[in-house]
């Protein structure tokens, strides 16, 4: 099973996206800070074992409680935020603002049983399977 995130499955929002910022470099109205600096998006590792997926997302610098896991209408959805330090920056290099991961669960999962950990800035999410979405060892008979 292969965990396809939101925009994976609709491309569409990314031609919709880059239609936008053509437009808008066209008109000259693109903030140039825009362009080069990068989104607030955590790095995440989807894997699978026998008995679960397991998401790993990088999110150093976060609070534990400003992140947030659910899970609706077949989405898995990690969003958090990083927040600004009170005070006026002198130099800022880091990104703050929030952000918002989806990816679609695949059928048979226990979405009841979902564990969340965050140790060390790293989000691990253990989404167990069901029994019958293990891979199962089926015996030969001789005859």
């Amino acid at each position: 099973m292969q965990w396809k995130t939101a925009g994976e499955m609709m491309p569409r929002n990314k031609v919709f996206a880059l239609r936008g910022d053509v437009e808008a470099l066209l008109n000259g109205s693109v903030d140039e800070r825009a362009i080069q600096e990068p989104v607030l998006e955590p790095a995440i590792d989807v894997r699978q074992t026998h008995d679960a997926y397991l998401l790993d997302a990088d999110m150093p610098g976060l609070a534990k409680e400003d992140i947030h896991v659910k899970v609706n209408d077949g989405f898995l959805t990690v969003s958090a935020e990083r927040k600004k330090a009170a005070g006026d920056a002198l130099r800022s290099e880091r990104r703050f603002g929030r952000f918002e991961r989806a990816f679609r669960v695949p059928e048979h999962v226990d979405v009841e049983n979902i564990e969340a950990r965050y140790e060390n800035g790293v989000l691990y999410l253990t989404v167990p399977k069901t029994e019958r979405a293990k891979t199962r060892q089926v015996a030969i008979q001789f005859k």
